[in-house]
C-alpha cells in the first residue's frame, strides 16, 4: 500500500486480491503478450463510475477493506464477454470513497495496459483506450450522497497521477473527438459521457470535474493545522493590536478627565482660598 496523502492510498493488484491468470495488470503483474502502453501515450483522462454499490445504506462509501476487496473482485469478473484476453477490470484504476472524505485507490489494469472503458478516437485518432487513463468511481454517482467531500481527494489523486507516477502528458489533449455538445464543461478531465452517449460518471460526479486538477499540490492536514495555527495567531495578534489601541485611547481619555478634574478641583481650592480671605478680612470703614 502507498500513502498518496492523509486522504488517499493505492493498493496494488497484489494488495487487493486480483487474479492473476488475466495477466493484464500493472507493474508487478507479467506482460502476458501485450505490449506495454508508454507514459508519454497518455495525453488525457476520464472519470468513470461502476454502477456496482455497496450492498448497505451508504451504498457509495466503502466503510471496510473487506468491502473495497471484495469489490475489486467482483469488478474483475464483471465483463467476461470481452474474452479474447481483454477481460480483467476495465478502467486503469478505481476510486473507492472511504468515511470522513478519505479515498482508496485500486490498481485495475494499471497505467501499462490498454483499458477497455471508453469508445472511439481522440483527435489524433488513436482509440481512448490507449491515448487515455481512466479512473473509475466505484458505485453510483446518480444516487445522492456528499460527493463534494471528497473533492480533496479526488484532487490529491490526479496531481499524483501526474506528478509522482509520471503521467506528465495526461492533460494535454482537449478536447477530443466525439465530444458531445453540452457535455464539455471546462475541466482538466473529463468524464465518460463527454465523448458517449451514457450517463457514465453520474451527474454527480460530472458536477464536481470543474474542481479537479492535475496541478493542485498534496496538501497534509499537518500543514494545514500549521497553517490554522498560523492564520489563528495572526487573528490573536489582530485582536491584541486592536485591544491595546482601545486600550490607548480610553487611556487617553481618562488621563483628559483626569486633567479636567484636577483643573476643576484647583479652581475649586482657589476660588475656597478667597472665600476664606474674604470672611476673615475686618469690614470695610
Amino acid at each position: 500500500m502507498i500513502r498518496i496523502s492523509d486522504k488517499v492510498e493505492l493498493w496494488s493488484r497484489k494488495e487487493w486480491g486480483a487474479q492473476y491468470s488475466y495477466r493484464l495488470g500493472g507493474g508487478d503483474d507479467p506482460r502476458g503478450g501485450r505490449r506495454f502502453i508508454q507514459k508519454r501515450e497518455r495525453t488525457h483522462h476520464f472519470f468513470h463510475h461502476s454502477v456496482i454499490v455497496d450492498l448497505d445504506q451508504t451504498q457509495n462509501v466503502w466503510e471496510t477493506d473487506a468491502e473495497v476487496r471484495t469489490n475489486a473482485v467482483v469488478i474483475q469478473n464483471a465483463r467476461p464477454d470481452l474474452g479474447g484476453g481483454w477481460n480483467d477490470w476495465p478502467y486503469n484504476f478505481g476510486a473507492y470513497f472511504r468515511p470522513h472524505g478519505k479515498m482508496t485507490i485500486v490498481e485495475g489494469r494499471g497505467g501499462v495496459r490498454s483499458g477497455a472503458h471508453t469508445k472511439y478516437r481522440d483527435v489524433r485518432g488513436v482509440h481512448h483506450n490507449i491515448s487515455a487513463l481512466a479512473t473509475c468511481i466505484a458505485g453510483n454517482t446518480e444516487i445522492a450522497f456528499n460527493i463534494q467531500m471528497y473533492v480533496e481527494a479526488l484532487n490529491d489523486w490526479t496531481y499524483y497521477l501526474k506528478h509522482n507516477l509520471g503521467y506528465s502528458t495526461v492533460d494535454q489533449l482537449h478536447p477530443p473527438v466525439g465530444a458531445r455538445p453540452g457535455y464539455n464543461t471546462p475541466s482538466d478531465s473529463y468524464g465518460h459521457i463527454s465523448v458517449h452517449a451514457t450517463a457514465c460518471p453520474g451527474s454527480l460526479m460530472y458536477g464536481i470535474l470543474p474542481q479537479i486538477t492535475f496541478d493542485r499540490p498534496i496538501q497534509e492536514e499537518d500543514d494545514m493545522v500549521d497553517q490554522v495555527a498560523r492564520d489563528s495567531i495572526k487573528i490573536l495578534v489582530a485582536s491584541a493590536h486592536l485591544q491595546e489601541d482601545r486600550l490607548d485611547s480610553h487611556q487617553r481619555k481618562l488621563e483628559h478627565h483626569t486633567a479636567q478634574i484636577n483643573f476643576i478641583a484647583a479652581a475649586t481650592a482657589n476660588q475656597q482660598e478667597r472665600l476664606d480671605a474674604m470672611q476673615g478680612s475686618p469690614p470695610p470703614q
